[in-house]
């Protein structure tokens, strides 16, 4: 049967789990199908327990400077709300910041 394995190299017992015994194997199988169940039947909860910046205390510390990369990525941001095009900005920012 030409191009039975598509191309693959397999071992000579077909592939790595070819020789496991029919009962763990199967079992394997089961765990397998068992975890892709359960991880499509959770529901989503990606909304509870988020913390909003209204939640979070207040600090009486100074904010801190912006880093480099952070006021580099600020005024592209500034150009880009003024219609400016990202990869013009962003070449020309980046040479003037020397990154």
């Amino acid at each position: 049967m030409a191009g039975a394995n598509h191309g693959l190299a397999l071992t000579d017992a077909g592939s790595r789990f070819a020789a496991w015994p029919k009962l763990p194997a199967r079992l394997l199988l089961a765990v397998f199908a068992a975890i892709m169940l359960l991880s499509a039947w959770t529901p989503v909860t990606h909304t509870k327990g988020v913390v909003t910046a209204t939640s979070l205390p207040s600090s009486t510390a100074p904010p801190r400077p912006r880093d480099d990369d952070l006021a580099l990525y600020d005024r592209v941001i500034m150009r880009m709300s003024q219609g400016e095009a990202y990869y013009s900005i962003i070449a020309e920012e980046h040479r003037r910041s020397q990154f």
